[in-house]
Protein backbone atom coordinates (compact mmCIF):
# COMPACT_ATOMS: atom_id res chain seq x y z
CA UNK A 1 0.00 0.00 0.00
CA UNK A 2 2.77 2.16 0.82
CA UNK A 3 3.24 3.03 -2.88
CA UNK A 4 -0.34 4.67 -3.48
CA UNK A 5 0.15 6.63 0.17
CA UNK A 6 2.29 9.33 -0.90
CA UNK A 7 0.20 12.17 -1.77
CA UNK A 8 1.75 14.33 -5.13
CA UNK A 9 0.27 18.58 -4.10
CA UNK A 10 2.86 20.70 -6.19
CA UNK A 11 2.10 22.05 -9.56
CA UNK A 12 5.34 21.75 -10.81
CA UNK A 13 4.51 18.06 -11.46
CA UNK A 14 2.64 19.78 -14.79
CA UNK A 15 5.63 20.29 -16.53
CA UNK A 16 5.73 15.77 -15.92
CA UNK A 17 3.05 15.88 -17.37
CA UNK A 18 3.10 17.74 -20.62
CA UNK A 19 4.72 14.83 -22.04
CA UNK A 20 4.85 15.96 -25.85
CA UNK A 21 3.66 19.79 -25.69
CA UNK A 22 2.40 20.86 -29.47
CA UNK A 23 5.63 22.78 -30.05
CA UNK A 24 7.83 20.11 -29.75
CA UNK A 25 5.89 17.62 -31.89
CA UNK A 26 4.81 20.50 -34.45
CA UNK A 27 7.98 19.85 -36.54
CA UNK A 28 6.13 16.73 -38.19
CA UNK A 29 4.18 16.42 -41.07
CA UNK A 30 0.45 16.36 -40.26
CA UNK A 31 -2.42 15.27 -42.47
CA UNK A 32 -4.54 18.05 -44.41
CA UNK A 33 -7.62 16.32 -41.96
CA UNK A 34 -7.18 16.30 -38.92
CA UNK A 35 -10.45 14.53 -38.06
CA UNK A 36 -10.15 11.74 -36.04
CA UNK A 37 -13.11 8.82 -36.51
CA UNK A 38 -13.58 6.42 -33.54
CA UNK A 39 -15.82 3.54 -33.11
CA UNK A 40 -17.87 2.41 -30.49
CA UNK A 41 -19.11 -0.67 -29.54
CA UNK A 42 -22.85 0.19 -28.92
CA UNK A 43 -26.10 1.09 -31.01
CA UNK A 44 -26.58 4.36 -29.67
CA UNK A 45 -25.58 6.61 -26.67
CA UNK A 46 -26.50 6.23 -23.42
CA UNK A 47 -26.52 10.04 -22.16
CA UNK A 48 -24.11 12.81 -21.86
CA UNK A 49 -24.60 13.69 -18.19
CA UNK A 50 -20.88 13.27 -16.96
CA UNK A 51 -23.14 12.04 -13.40
CA UNK A 52 -25.60 9.76 -15.07
CA UNK A 53 -23.56 7.65 -17.31
CA UNK A 54 -22.41 4.20 -16.11
CA UNK A 55 -22.00 3.17 -20.13
CA UNK A 56 -18.28 2.32 -21.30
CA UNK A 57 -19.23 3.86 -24.56
CA UNK A 58 -20.07 6.93 -23.52
CA UNK A 59 -17.17 6.99 -21.51
CA UNK A 60 -14.95 8.24 -24.27
CA UNK A 61 -16.82 11.22 -25.25
CA UNK A 62 -16.95 12.36 -21.53
CA UNK A 63 -13.77 12.58 -20.71
CA UNK A 64 -12.87 14.91 -23.97
CA UNK A 65 -15.31 17.18 -23.19
CA UNK A 66 -15.36 17.36 -19.64
CA UNK A 67 -12.49 17.58 -16.93
CA UNK A 68 -12.05 17.12 -13.01
CA UNK A 69 -9.71 18.97 -10.48
CA UNK A 70 -6.94 16.43 -10.94
CA UNK A 71 -5.50 13.97 -12.93
CA UNK A 72 -2.89 11.67 -13.04
CA UNK A 73 0.68 12.40 -14.04
CA UNK A 74 0.62 10.16 -16.77
CA UNK A 75 -3.05 9.88 -18.15
CA UNK A 76 -4.65 6.61 -16.74
CA UNK A 77 -1.84 5.90 -14.40
CA UNK A 78 -2.68 5.85 -10.82
CA UNK A 79 0.89 4.75 -10.31
CA UNK A 80 2.41 8.05 -11.97
CA UNK A 81 0.96 10.33 -8.93
CA UNK A 82 -1.62 13.00 -8.89
CA UNK A 83 -0.97 16.43 -11.21
CA UNK A 84 -3.26 19.24 -11.66
CA UNK A 85 -6.35 20.22 -14.43
CA UNK A 86 -8.61 22.63 -13.09
CA UNK A 87 -7.21 23.16 -9.59
CA UNK A 88 -3.77 24.82 -9.95
CA UNK A 89 -2.39 23.12 -6.30
CA UNK A 90 -4.24 21.93 -3.13
CA UNK A 91 -3.37 21.26 0.59
CA UNK A 92 -5.28 18.78 3.11
CA UNK A 93 -4.81 19.27 6.69
CA UNK A 94 -2.77 16.90 8.59
CA UNK A 95 -5.26 14.13 9.18
CA UNK A 96 -6.60 14.44 6.06
CA UNK A 97 -10.16 15.20 6.11
CA UNK A 98 -10.14 19.12 5.02
CA UNK A 99 -8.89 19.51 1.35
CA UNK A 100 -8.40 22.63 -0.27
CA UNK A 101 -8.59 23.38 -3.90
CA UNK A 102 -7.10 26.50 -5.77
CA UNK A 103 -8.48 26.52 -9.38
CA UNK A 104 -7.02 27.38 -12.28
CA UNK A 105 -7.51 31.01 -13.38
CA UNK A 106 -8.59 31.87 -16.97
CA UNK A 107 -10.61 28.38 -17.65
CA UNK A 108 -13.37 29.01 -20.23
CA UNK A 109 -16.56 26.64 -20.19
CA UNK A 110 -17.60 25.97 -23.92
CA UNK A 111 -19.82 28.70 -25.46
CA UNK A 112 -21.07 31.52 -23.70
CA UNK A 113 -20.69 30.30 -20.28
CA UNK A 114 -18.38 32.37 -18.90
CA UNK A 115 -15.10 31.28 -16.60
CA UNK A 116 -15.03 28.41 -14.15
CA UNK A 117 -15.34 29.47 -10.97
CA UNK A 118 -15.50 27.76 -6.71
CA UNK A 119 -19.21 28.45 -6.80
CA UNK A 120 -19.52 25.29 -10.19
CA UNK A 121 -16.99 23.27 -8.20
CA UNK A 122 -19.45 23.26 -5.28
CA UNK A 123 -22.39 22.35 -7.60
CA UNK A 124 -20.95 19.93 -9.62
CA UNK A 125 -19.89 18.05 -5.78
CA UNK A 126 -23.69 19.07 -4.69
CA UNK A 127 -24.83 17.47 -7.90
CA UNK A 128 -22.62 14.38 -7.78
CA UNK A 129 -24.34 13.40 -4.52
CA UNK A 130 -27.93 14.25 -5.84
CA UNK A 131 -29.91 11.30 -5.56
CA UNK A 132 -33.02 13.04 -8.22
CA UNK A 133 -29.66 13.51 -10.89
CA UNK A 134 -26.77 11.74 -10.15
CA UNK A 135 -26.28 7.83 -10.74
CA UNK A 136 -22.94 7.90 -8.34
CA UNK A 137 -23.81 9.56 -5.38
CA UNK A 138 -23.24 5.80 -3.29
CA UNK A 139 -19.33 6.00 -4.57
CA UNK A 140 -17.37 7.00 -1.45
CA UNK A 141 -15.49 9.82 -3.00
CA UNK A 142 -19.35 11.29 -2.55
CA UNK A 143 -20.52 9.67 0.37
CA UNK A 144 -17.72 10.33 2.82
CA UNK A 145 -18.46 14.64 1.97
CA UNK A 146 -19.77 16.40 5.03
CA UNK A 147 -19.83 19.83 3.33
CA UNK A 148 -18.15 21.70 0.00
CA UNK A 149 -17.55 25.54 0.46
CA UNK A 150 -16.37 28.15 -1.47
CA UNK A 151 -13.81 30.24 0.61
CA UNK A 152 -13.52 32.76 -2.73
CA UNK A 153 -13.80 32.89 -6.44
CA UNK A 154 -11.16 30.47 -6.82
CA UNK A 155 -10.72 28.45 -3.59
CA UNK A 156 -12.99 25.75 -2.47
CA UNK A 157 -12.93 23.65 0.68
CA UNK A 158 -13.90 20.15 0.94
CA UNK A 159 -14.36 18.98 4.26
CA UNK A 160 -15.04 15.25 5.24
CA UNK A 161 -16.96 13.23 7.75
CA UNK A 162 -14.18 10.80 8.07
CA UNK A 163 -10.41 12.02 7.19
CA UNK A 164 -9.19 9.97 3.67
CA UNK A 165 -5.62 10.31 3.22
CA UNK A 166 -6.03 9.41 -0.52
CA UNK A 167 -8.66 11.83 -1.48
CA UNK A 168 -7.07 13.61 -3.82
CA UNK A 169 -5.81 9.96 -5.43
CA UNK A 170 -9.86 9.65 -6.04
CA UNK A 171 -10.95 12.56 -7.62
CA UNK A 172 -7.86 11.90 -9.96
CA UNK A 173 -10.22 9.60 -11.60
CA UNK A 174 -13.02 10.61 -13.70
CA UNK A 175 -15.02 7.51 -13.00
CA UNK A 176 -17.65 8.16 -9.73
CA UNK A 177 -18.37 11.27 -11.77
CA UNK A 178 -15.37 13.23 -10.52
CA UNK A 179 -16.09 16.32 -13.54
CA UNK A 180 -16.60 19.89 -12.86
CA UNK A 181 -19.72 21.38 -14.90
CA UNK A 182 -20.71 25.01 -15.11
CA UNK A 183 -23.92 25.88 -13.26
CA UNK A 184 -24.84 28.29 -15.35
CA UNK A 185 -25.33 26.11 -18.02
CA UNK A 186 -27.23 23.64 -15.85
CA UNK A 187 -29.65 26.67 -15.02
CA UNK A 188 -30.64 28.04 -18.30
CA UNK A 189 -30.84 24.50 -20.53
CA UNK A 190 -31.98 22.29 -17.34
CA UNK A 191 -31.00 18.43 -16.80
CA UNK A 192 -32.44 17.38 -20.44
CA UNK A 193 -31.40 20.72 -22.11
CA UNK A 194 -27.45 20.07 -21.16
CA UNK A 195 -27.77 16.63 -21.84
CA UNK A 196 -28.69 17.27 -25.03
CA UNK A 197 -26.10 20.57 -25.08
CA UNK A 198 -23.37 19.22 -23.14
CA UNK A 199 -20.77 22.09 -21.69
CA UNK A 200 -17.26 21.49 -19.92
CA UNK A 201 -14.06 22.76 -20.08
CA UNK A 202 -12.00 19.93 -21.51
CA UNK A 203 -10.12 19.97 -25.53
CA UNK A 204 -13.29 19.27 -27.39
CA UNK A 205 -16.66 20.87 -27.54
CA UNK A 206 -20.22 19.03 -28.05
CA UNK A 207 -21.16 20.03 -32.50
CA UNK A 208 -24.04 17.24 -32.59
CA UNK A 209 -25.45 14.20 -32.07
CA UNK A 210 -27.67 11.72 -34.74
CA UNK A 211 -29.23 8.94 -33.40
CA UNK A 212 -27.37 5.76 -33.37
CA UNK A 213 -24.94 7.43 -36.39
CA UNK A 214 -22.55 9.68 -34.16
CA UNK A 215 -21.67 11.91 -31.91
CA UNK A 216 -19.49 14.91 -33.08
CA UNK A 217 -17.20 17.04 -31.11
CA UNK A 218 -14.99 20.21 -32.30
CA UNK A 219 -11.61 21.51 -31.45
CA UNK A 220 -12.06 23.90 -28.13
CA UNK A 221 -10.07 26.71 -29.77
CA UNK A 222 -10.03 28.18 -26.32
CA UNK A 223 -9.15 25.36 -24.47
CA UNK A 224 -7.16 26.36 -21.07
CA UNK A 225 -4.23 23.99 -22.02
CA UNK A 226 -3.86 25.49 -25.68
CA UNK A 227 -5.90 24.18 -29.15
CA UNK A 228 -6.17 20.88 -30.07
CA UNK A 229 -4.48 19.95 -33.22
CA UNK A 230 -7.23 17.80 -33.78
CA UNK A 231 -9.97 19.83 -35.80
CA UNK A 232 -13.01 17.17 -35.12
CA UNK A 233 -13.73 13.92 -33.48
CA UNK A 234 -16.69 11.37 -34.90
CA UNK A 235 -18.27 9.00 -32.26
CA UNK A 236 -19.44 6.58 -34.76
CA UNK A 237 -21.93 3.85 -33.24
CA UNK A 238 -20.61 0.80 -34.87
CA UNK A 239 -22.10 -1.86 -32.90
CA UNK A 240 -21.23 -5.14 -35.24
CA UNK A 241 -17.27 -6.08 -34.26
CA UNK A 242 -17.44 -7.02 -38.15
CA UNK A 243 -17.96 -3.80 -38.93
CA UNK A 244 -15.71 -2.24 -36.80
CA UNK A 245 -12.66 -4.76 -38.55
CA UNK A 246 -14.06 -4.02 -42.00
CA UNK A 247 -13.52 -0.02 -41.06
CA UNK A 248 -10.21 -0.20 -39.27
CA UNK A 249 -8.76 -2.84 -42.54
CA UNK A 250 -10.45 0.04 -44.88
CA UNK A 251 -9.05 3.20 -42.84
CA UNK A 252 -12.43 4.14 -42.30
CA UNK A 253 -11.72 4.36 -38.63
CA UNK A 254 -8.89 5.48 -37.02
CA UNK A 255 -9.26 4.19 -33.71
CA UNK A 256 -12.16 1.37 -31.96
CA UNK A 257 -12.70 -0.62 -29.30
CA UNK A 258 -11.45 -4.26 -30.38
CA UNK A 259 -12.04 -7.53 -28.76
CA UNK A 260 -10.55 -9.73 -25.89
CA UNK A 261 -9.89 -12.14 -28.00
CA UNK A 262 -6.26 -13.55 -28.78
CA UNK A 263 -6.96 -14.20 -32.56
CA UNK A 264 -8.74 -10.82 -32.70
CA UNK A 265 -6.14 -9.04 -31.75
CA UNK A 266 -2.80 -10.91 -33.60
CA UNK A 267 -5.73 -10.42 -36.74
CA UNK A 268 -5.28 -6.61 -36.59
CA UNK A 269 -1.39 -6.55 -35.63
CA UNK A 270 -1.45 -8.27 -38.97
CA UNK A 271 -3.64 -5.86 -40.80
CA UNK A 272 -1.06 -3.16 -39.38
CA UNK A 273 -3.23 -1.74 -36.81
CA UNK A 274 -2.02 -1.22 -33.74
CA UNK A 275 -3.32 -2.98 -30.42
CA UNK A 276 -3.31 -1.93 -27.15
CA UNK A 277 -4.05 -3.97 -23.77
CA UNK A 278 -4.89 -1.56 -20.81
CA UNK A 279 -5.96 -2.43 -17.79
CA UNK A 280 -7.27 -3.64 -15.84
CA UNK A 281 -10.58 -3.07 -16.97
CA UNK A 282 -13.50 -5.12 -17.43
CA UNK A 283 -13.52 -7.07 -13.46
CA UNK A 284 -16.04 -9.83 -14.05
CA UNK A 285 -18.34 -9.70 -11.46
CA UNK A 286 -21.25 -12.97 -12.27
CA UNK A 287 -23.66 -12.25 -9.19
CA UNK A 288 -26.22 -14.51 -7.76
CA UNK A 289 -30.08 -12.75 -7.84
CA UNK A 290 -30.40 -13.87 -4.13
CA UNK A 291 -34.00 -12.65 -4.23
CA UNK A 292 -34.81 -14.95 -7.03
CA UNK A 293 -35.31 -18.70 -6.44
CA UNK A 294 -33.47 -21.26 -6.82
CA UNK A 295 -30.58 -19.05 -6.33
CA UNK A 296 -31.32 -18.34 -2.51
CA UNK A 297 -30.16 -21.68 -1.99
CA UNK A 298 -26.71 -21.47 -0.96
CA UNK A 299 -25.76 -25.49 -2.71
CA UNK A 300 -27.59 -24.32 -5.89
CA UNK A 301 -24.91 -21.39 -6.10
CA UNK A 302 -22.17 -23.51 -5.44
CA UNK A 303 -23.04 -25.87 -7.73
CA UNK A 304 -23.12 -22.98 -10.14
CA UNK A 305 -19.97 -21.99 -9.24
CA UNK A 306 -18.37 -25.20 -10.02
CA UNK A 307 -19.55 -25.60 -12.83
CA UNK A 308 -18.35 -22.58 -14.45
CA UNK A 309 -14.58 -23.42 -15.90
CA UNK A 310 -12.43 -19.94 -14.87
CA UNK A 311 -9.55 -21.29 -17.40
CA UNK A 312 -11.51 -21.26 -20.10
CA UNK A 313 -13.00 -17.72 -19.70
CA UNK A 314 -9.61 -16.71 -19.39
CA UNK A 315 -8.64 -18.07 -22.61
CA UNK A 316 -11.53 -16.55 -24.20
CA UNK A 317 -11.24 -13.04 -23.30
CA UNK A 318 -7.36 -12.69 -23.30
CA UNK A 319 -7.47 -11.78 -19.68
CA UNK A 320 -6.24 -13.13 -15.90
CA UNK A 321 -8.42 -15.33 -14.05
CA UNK A 322 -10.47 -12.99 -11.10
CA UNK A 323 -10.65 -14.90 -7.74
CA UNK A 324 -11.37 -11.85 -5.72
CA UNK A 325 -14.20 -8.78 -6.87
CA UNK A 326 -10.94 -6.62 -7.07
CA UNK A 327 -8.49 -7.50 -9.49
CA UNK A 328 -4.69 -7.34 -7.75
CA UNK A 329 -3.13 -5.56 -10.45
CA UNK A 330 -2.57 -2.10 -9.39
CA UNK A 331 -6.29 -1.97 -7.44
CA UNK A 332 -6.31 -0.68 -4.47
CA UNK A 333 -7.32 -2.88 -1.37
CA UNK A 334 -7.32 -6.19 -3.81
CA UNK A 335 -6.44 -9.36 -2.36
CA UNK A 336 -6.79 -12.81 -2.73
CA UNK A 337 -5.81 -14.09 0.26
CA UNK A 338 -8.67 -16.40 1.63
CA UNK A 339 -10.91 -16.70 -1.05
CA UNK A 340 -12.19 -19.47 -1.91
CA UNK A 341 -11.20 -20.75 -5.51
CA UNK A 342 -14.46 -23.37 -6.46
CA UNK A 343 -12.34 -24.84 -8.57
CA UNK A 344 -14.06 -26.56 -11.85
CA UNK A 345 -15.60 -29.83 -10.83
CA UNK A 346 -18.67 -31.19 -12.58
CA UNK A 347 -19.56 -34.30 -10.01
CA UNK A 348 -19.87 -31.99 -7.78
CA UNK A 349 -21.88 -30.12 -9.51
CA UNK A 350 -24.68 -33.31 -9.17
CA UNK A 351 -24.15 -33.66 -6.03
CA UNK A 352 -25.06 -30.32 -4.83
CA UNK A 353 -28.03 -30.06 -7.43
CA UNK A 354 -29.26 -33.55 -5.73
CA UNK A 355 -28.53 -32.65 -2.04
CA UNK A 356 -30.58 -29.14 -3.20
CA UNK A 357 -33.20 -31.40 -4.36
CA UNK A 358 -32.78 -30.84 -8.08
CA UNK A 359 -31.07 -34.41 -9.21
CA UNK A 360 -32.23 -33.72 -13.04
CA UNK A 361 -31.10 -30.12 -13.12
CA UNK A 362 -32.89 -26.34 -12.86
CA UNK A 363 -33.68 -23.67 -14.55
CA UNK A 364 -32.34 -20.28 -13.89
CA UNK A 365 -35.50 -18.14 -16.25
CA UNK A 366 -34.66 -15.76 -18.78
CA UNK A 367 -31.63 -14.23 -18.86
CA UNK A 368 -30.09 -10.58 -20.79
CA UNK A 369 -26.84 -10.20 -21.79
CA UNK A 370 -25.29 -6.81 -23.70
CA UNK A 371 -24.28 -6.61 -26.94
CA UNK A 372 -20.88 -5.59 -25.66
CA UNK A 373 -17.73 -7.49 -26.34
CA UNK A 374 -17.38 -7.65 -23.11
CA UNK A 375 -20.35 -9.14 -21.54
CA UNK A 376 -21.65 -11.32 -24.24
CA UNK A 377 -18.70 -13.59 -24.83
CA UNK A 378 -18.57 -14.54 -21.37
CA UNK A 379 -22.28 -14.72 -20.51
CA UNK A 380 -22.50 -17.26 -23.93
CA UNK A 381 -19.42 -19.36 -22.75
CA UNK A 382 -20.96 -19.82 -19.29
CA UNK A 383 -24.51 -20.33 -20.73
CA UNK A 384 -23.18 -23.27 -22.46
CA UNK A 385 -21.26 -24.25 -19.89
CA UNK A 386 -23.89 -24.29 -16.77
CA UNK A 387 -26.12 -25.82 -19.62
CA UNK A 388 -24.03 -29.19 -19.79
CA UNK A 389 -24.74 -29.32 -15.78
CA UNK A 390 -28.40 -29.15 -16.68
CA UNK A 391 -28.37 -25.90 -15.46
CA UNK A 392 -30.49 -23.97 -18.17
CA UNK A 393 -31.60 -20.31 -18.79
CA UNK A 394 -33.30 -18.73 -21.68
CA UNK A 395 -30.60 -16.24 -22.50
CA UNK A 396 -30.74 -13.42 -25.16
CA UNK A 397 -28.81 -10.16 -26.21
CA UNK A 398 -30.16 -6.67 -26.26
CA UNK A 399 -28.25 -3.41 -27.21
CA UNK A 400 -26.03 -2.22 -24.60
CA UNK A 401 -28.38 0.72 -23.08
CA UNK A 402 -31.54 -1.81 -23.06
CA UNK A 403 -29.40 -4.29 -20.77
CA UNK A 404 -28.77 -1.89 -18.20
CA UNK A 405 -32.28 -0.90 -17.80
CA UNK A 406 -33.16 -4.58 -17.86
CA UNK A 407 -30.25 -5.65 -15.42
CA UNK A 408 -31.43 -2.42 -13.09
CA UNK A 409 -35.08 -3.53 -12.99
CA UNK A 410 -34.06 -6.92 -11.84
CA UNK A 411 -34.61 -8.44 -15.02
CA UNK A 412 -31.45 -11.18 -14.40
CA UNK A 413 -30.94 -14.62 -12.30
CA UNK A 414 -27.00 -14.52 -13.16
CA UNK A 415 -26.47 -10.14 -13.22
CA UNK A 416 -22.90 -9.80 -15.31
CA UNK A 417 -21.63 -6.69 -14.27
CA UNK A 418 -18.00 -5.00 -14.82
CA UNK A 419 -16.46 -3.47 -11.76
CA UNK A 420 -14.83 0.26 -12.56
CA UNK A 421 -12.27 1.98 -11.08
CA UNK A 422 -9.23 1.48 -9.06
CA UNK A 423 -10.90 2.78 -5.12
CA UNK A 424 -11.57 -1.06 -4.06
CA UNK A 425 -13.76 0.75 -0.99
CA UNK A 426 -15.45 2.95 -4.06
CA UNK A 427 -16.26 -0.56 -6.37
CA UNK A 428 -16.79 -2.93 -3.49
CA UNK A 429 -19.57 -0.05 -1.56
CA UNK A 430 -21.21 0.05 -5.74
CA UNK A 431 -22.39 -3.44 -5.61
CA UNK A 432 -22.41 -4.84 -2.25
CA UNK A 433 -23.34 -2.56 0.43
CA UNK A 434 -26.77 -2.88 0.75
CA UNK A 435 -27.73 0.96 -0.80
CA UNK A 436 -25.34 0.23 -3.11
CA UNK A 437 -26.62 1.23 -6.84
CA UNK A 438 -25.23 -1.82 -8.36
CA UNK A 439 -26.42 -4.27 -5.78
CA UNK A 440 -27.63 -6.68 -8.46
CA UNK A 441 -27.01 -9.25 -5.95
CA UNK A 442 -29.15 -7.91 -2.78
CA UNK A 443 -26.83 -9.01 -0.37
CA UNK A 444 -26.11 -7.05 2.61
CA UNK A 445 -23.91 -9.45 4.48
CA UNK A 446 -20.80 -6.90 3.82
CA UNK A 447 -22.40 -3.80 4.58
CA UNK A 448 -21.58 -2.92 8.29
CA UNK A 449 -17.70 -3.87 7.34
CA UNK A 450 -18.35 -1.26 4.16
CA UNK A 451 -19.26 1.24 7.16
CA UNK A 452 -16.80 0.69 8.97
CA UNK A 453 -14.08 1.01 6.42
CA UNK A 454 -15.36 4.29 4.89
CA UNK A 455 -15.88 5.24 8.86
CA UNK A 456 -11.64 5.23 9.11
CA UNK A 457 -8.85 6.99 7.54
CA UNK A 458 -6.27 4.33 8.68
CA UNK A 459 -4.99 2.46 5.39
CA UNK A 460 -4.25 -0.41 7.33
CA UNK A 461 -7.33 -0.73 8.64
CA UNK A 462 -9.71 -0.60 5.41
CA UNK A 463 -6.73 -2.63 4.15
CA UNK A 464 -7.78 -5.84 6.65
CA UNK A 465 -11.46 -4.57 6.26
CA UNK A 466 -11.87 -5.07 2.78
CA UNK A 467 -9.75 -8.16 2.65
CA UNK A 468 -12.40 -9.56 5.33
CA UNK A 469 -15.06 -7.97 2.66
CA UNK A 470 -14.00 -10.52 -0.07
CA UNK A 471 -13.42 -13.40 1.40
CA UNK A 472 -16.61 -13.05 2.71
CA UNK A 473 -18.66 -12.20 -0.62
CA UNK A 474 -17.00 -15.28 -2.49
CA UNK A 475 -17.40 -17.44 0.37
CA UNK A 476 -21.39 -16.60 1.04
CA UNK A 477 -21.58 -16.55 -2.83
CA UNK A 478 -22.63 -13.48 -3.68
CA UNK A 479 -20.66 -13.19 -6.84
CA UNK A 480 -18.35 -15.51 -8.85
CA UNK A 481 -15.58 -13.40 -10.11
CA UNK A 482 -14.76 -14.22 -13.52
CA UNK A 483 -12.08 -13.05 -15.37
CA UNK A 484 -10.41 -9.29 -15.62
CA UNK A 485 -10.33 -8.76 -19.15
CA UNK A 486 -7.90 -6.01 -20.38
CA UNK A 487 -8.81 -2.92 -22.61
CA UNK A 488 -8.73 -4.20 -26.01
CA UNK A 489 -8.29 -0.45 -27.95
CA UNK A 490 -7.23 -0.66 -31.76
CA UNK A 491 -5.47 2.65 -33.48
CA UNK A 492 -4.20 3.33 -36.69
CA UNK A 493 -0.71 3.86 -37.04
CA UNK A 494 -1.01 7.16 -37.80
CA UNK A 495 -2.97 7.98 -34.71
CA UNK A 496 -0.16 9.62 -32.43
CA UNK A 497 -1.46 9.89 -29.09
CA UNK A 498 0.92 12.16 -27.50
CA UNK A 499 1.78 9.95 -24.64
CA UNK A 500 2.74 6.50 -24.50
CA UNK A 501 -0.38 4.19 -23.55
CA UNK A 502 -0.44 2.38 -20.16
CA UNK A 503 -2.38 0.67 -17.40
CA UNK A 504 -5.43 3.20 -17.32
CA UNK A 505 -7.94 4.07 -15.32
CA UNK A 506 -10.32 5.39 -17.92
CA UNK A 507 -11.80 3.23 -20.13
CA UNK A 508 -10.55 4.87 -23.60
CA UNK A 509 -7.44 6.55 -24.81
CA UNK A 510 -7.08 10.26 -23.51
CA UNK A 511 -8.34 12.03 -25.87
CA UNK A 512 -6.08 15.54 -25.27
CA UNK A 513 -5.28 18.70 -26.94
CA UNK A 514 -2.06 16.85 -28.08
CA UNK A 515 -3.46 13.85 -29.84
CA UNK A 516 -2.84 14.10 -33.76
CA UNK A 517 -2.75 12.74 -37.18
CA UNK A 518 0.40 12.39 -38.97
CA UNK A 519 0.49 12.38 -42.92
CA UNK A 520 0.83 8.73 -43.99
Amino acid sequence: MKRLRTRIHRAALLASLLLLSVSAIAQDELASDQTLRIGLNASDIGTLDPHSTLLLPDSPIKYAIFEGLLQYVEPGNVASGVAPLLAERWESSEDGDVWTFHLKPGVQWHGDYGELSADDVVYSFERAQDPERSSVLDAPVWTRIASVEALDDMTVQVTLRTPDPLYDIKLASQRDGQVIVPRTAFEELGDDGFTANPVGSGPFVFESYSSQDQVVLAANENYHDGAPILERIEFKYVPSLSARNLALQQGELDMAFGESDPLWIEDRENDGIIVDLLGPGFTGLLMFNLEREPLDDALVREAIAHAINREALSALMAGPPQISPLPEDGWLFATTEGVPMYAYDPERVQELLAEAGYPDGVHLGRQVTSESSYYRPQLEAIHAMLAEANITMDLSVVDHATFHELQGDDQNALPLFGGGGFDGLSVLTQFFHEDGALNFSHYTGVTDLLNQAADTADVDEIETILAEVQRKLVEDLAVYPTVTVMKVLARQPYVDLGYEPVATMTDFYELSNRVRILAE
